[in-house]
């Protein structure tokens, strides 16, 4: 049996600034959302699962460590940390 994991978080990154990046893989897509630092050290990020992407309203983070996904599913928000 093979699964797909539609969602998933990321520790210690070592990317500079903020952005995204699609990754494709096994005919599945994903984005990667990430916040890093100058110091390229303690970023976090989040994987969406392309089906997601469109669901996505908006991408918050109120620090390099913390970062705030928002989706739009079944007529209800939710937050990722």
């Amino acid at each position: 049996m093979n699964r797909w994991i539609d969602i998933a978080y990321l520790q210690e990154t070592r990317w500079q600034s903020k952005g995204c990046r699609f990754f494709d893989g096994k005919g599945k897509r994903c984005k990667l959302l990430w916040m890093g630092s100058k110091e390229k050290i303690g970023g976090v990020g989040i994987f969406v699962a392309d089906k997601w992407m469109d669901s996505v309203v908006s991408v918050e983070g109120s620090s390099r460590q913390v970062m705030i996904v928002k989706l739009v599913l079944s007529e209800r928000l939710i937050d990722v940390f």
